[in-house]
């Protein structure tokens, strides 16, 4: 049994054979994973070391600066914007008080008052004198004008006869014989009976005096026109002469000048609210309220959020490398790489303090692509040259 048991236990040699078989694999893929990160491993350290040999430069991210300034002596009565602030074009920001255009704005409308209180009372006094010496003739120009409607109306009666008498079988009867001559009938006494009789003659008649009446009417007509214009106008020369006894004509243009000077203080009342001219980020704002300023005083910069840029320093030993539209690469804080071109070149290098040269080119780069992130103006960035 004892034998039986051992035999049972004990394992064979075909066990042992396919343990082998299984481990074989296993060490091969493991040997292949060691390898491999072996190899990224020395990529990775190739690259970084190639990365820390390209030589890096200090800059600044800066912009356009816009300065305003105070446009006149005063106290500053509102300051409407702090530092960092995002400000839109037209903003107002700052407004300037001068106290001696105020005092010239209060004296300009007091008198402006006073004269317009002036014009309004001579203009009533005027008005109660043309009625006192109008009234006489607004009554004439009243009767004449009912008498002209009289007299277009008798017109307008007599056109209409003359219309019908035209129109009558004994008008065209009596104009077509020549035996008739010319005579004044009216100087003639015809006896009621003849005239009667004598359908021809009647015509003539009383055509002759429809077109005398239609001259008459138009005399008289003319002469109520004429009067009428007459009147009128010397009612307009009294409301005139009138108007210059008061005084109107010069206090209305005593008013008019004070008006004018008043406009004028307030326009430049209104230049001394100071907006902002650009879209940009405001710098420090250093003045407060109630601070008296002179004119020309700086109140802020502005930097133009449009026209950023980095300023960089070049050792002045890279002078044959660089020229102007070379790429370079920008690093901003938080791993933030952009890529720039730097703009026309000066003619000059510069002593620096920063010890990153003893002189140095300073050069200006604008972004090319991507913008340069948004960060404070003045943040510290550094630049290395590009492989060309």
């Amino acid at each position: 049994m004892a034998g039986a048991s051992q035999r049972a236990v004990l394992p064979t040699l075909n066990d042992h054979i396919s343990e082998a078989a299984d481990l074989r694999p296993a060490s091969s893929r493991l040997t292949l994973a060691l390898v491999a990160l072996a190899f990224l491993g020395s990529i990775t350290l190739l690259v970084s070391l190639v990365s820390s040999d390209a030589e890096r430069y200090p800059g600044t991210l800066t912009a356009e600066t816009t300065r305003l300034t105070a446009p006149a002596d005063g106290i500053i009565e509102l300051v409407d914007v702090r530092s960092g602030q995002v400000v839109l074009p037209g903003r107002e920001l700052f407004i300037v008080v001068d106290e001696g255009l105020d005092r010239e704005i209060q004296a300009a409308e007091q008198q402006a008052d006073l004269l317009k209180t002036s014009l309004s009372r001579a203009n009533a006094r005027a008005d109660v004198e043309l009625q006192k010496h109008g009234r006489e003739t607004d009554r004439e120009i009243f009767e004449t004008e009912i008498v002209l409607t009289e007299l277009i109306r008798s017109q307008y009666q007599r056109e209409f006869e003359e219309a019908a008498w035209s129109r009558s079988p004994n008008y065209f009867e009596a104009l077509a014989s020549n035996s008739i001559p010319q005579i004044d009938l009216k100087s003639l006494a015809i006896p009621p009976q003849v005239a009667a009789d004598n359908s021809r003659l009647k015509s003539i008649i009383e055509k002759g005096g429809i077109e005398n009446d239609k001259e008459t009417l138009k005399t008289r007509i003319d002469l109520c026109e004429t009067r009428i214009h007459e009147l009128r106008s010397g009612k307009q020369e009294l409301a005139e002469t009138i108007r210059t006894a008061n005084g109107i004509p010069r206090l209305e243009e005593e008013f008019a000048e004070a008006r004018d000077a008043i406009d004028e203080l307030q326009s430049r009342e209104a230049a001394l609210a100071v907006r902002s001219p650009v879209y940009g980020m405001a710098g420090v704002v250093d003045v407060p309220e109630r601070a008296s300023v002179t004119k020309g005083t700086v109140l802020l910069e502005i930097f133009n959020r449009d026209a950023e840029f980095v300023e960089a320093q070049l050792p002045s030993r890279l002078a044959p490398q660089i020229r102007a539209g070379l790429r370079v690469a920008v690093h901003f804080p938080g791993e933030q790489d952009r890529e720039g071109e730097i703009e026309p070149i000066p003619p000059q290098v510069e002593p620096t303090s920063k010890g990153a040269c003893d002189a140095c080119l300073k050069i200006r780069i604008k972004a090319v692509g991507r913008a340069w992130p948004t960060l404070p103006i003045g943040t510290d960035v550094s630049v290395s040259l590009l492989d060309e």
